[in-house]
This record gives C-alpha cells, structure tokens and sequence, in this order.
C-alpha cells in the first residue's frame, strides 16, 4: 500500500533532521576551532560533515537517508569512542553520538524505513501518472 507520509511523521522527520544537523555543524565548528594537527582530527570533520548530509536528507525525506543517519552514527561512535580512548573527550562530541544512536533506534522502532519508501512509491506512482497529462 503505498501512501503519503502523516503530518506526525513529517514533523517528527523534521524535528529530528534539524536537530540532528544543528549539533552537526557545532561539532564540526568546535572541531575546526579546537583541533591540533592529526590526522584523526580530519577523519571526525569529515564524519560530521557526512552527518550533516545525512541529516537534511532525513528532513527532505530522501530515500536513503534512514540508512545515511545509521551509517552518521555509527561513524560517529567509532571514533568517538577513538577519542575517550585518547582521553580527549568534549561534552558535545558525546551528546552527538547519544543522539545518533537513540535517533537510529527511534526510527528502526517506528518503522520508519517502510514508511518512507512507502512515501517514494507513491510519489513516484502520482508523478508518473501526472507525467503523460502535462
């Protein structure tokens, strides 16, 4: 049954992809703003500028992007983890990688993944029908 997204989960979506893209780029400016030159350094930039991705693709309601937020956090948990091995740990870097994990089950729970592609193929089904009649 292919059908339209609720307006509780397109809210819920948004909230969540916003959320998740506003702690994005305040890890990725505290990183540029505190980092020293390692290499480790760029990896984490890199991996938070892939969650940003990730996250506005959540908003847009991407096809994939259920599976980009999984991919964003369990990056972003490999190496934070690296990091409390260092010793170098940041309140933020922690609360990112929290909000990962439990955005990644909230959406698995909710079944989420079937929604959205339930929400492509209708999308996709009302453009092909509109496409011969414009």
């Amino acid at each position: 049954m292919q059908k339209e997204l609720d307006k509780k989960s397109i809210e819920f979506l948004a909230f969540i992809g916003i959320a998740g893209a506003a702690l994005a780029i305040t890890c990725f400016v505290q990183w540029l703003i505190a980092m020293y030159d390692y290499w480790f350094n760029y990896l984490f930039i890199l991996i938070h500028l892939f969650s940003f991705i990730a996250y506005i693709t959540l908003v847009s309601k991407y096809r994939f992007s259920i599976i980009l937020v999984t991919i964003s956090a369990a990056l972003t948990f490999v190496v934070s983890a690296g990091y409390i091995v260092l010793g170098a740990v940041s309140p933020i870097i922690i609360v990112f990688m929290l909000y990962g994990i439990v955005v990644t089950v909230l959406l698995y729970i909710n079944e989420y993944p079937q929604k959205i592609h339930q929400h492509y193929l209708f999308k996709k089904k009302e453009a092909d029908y509109w496409a011969g009649k414009i």
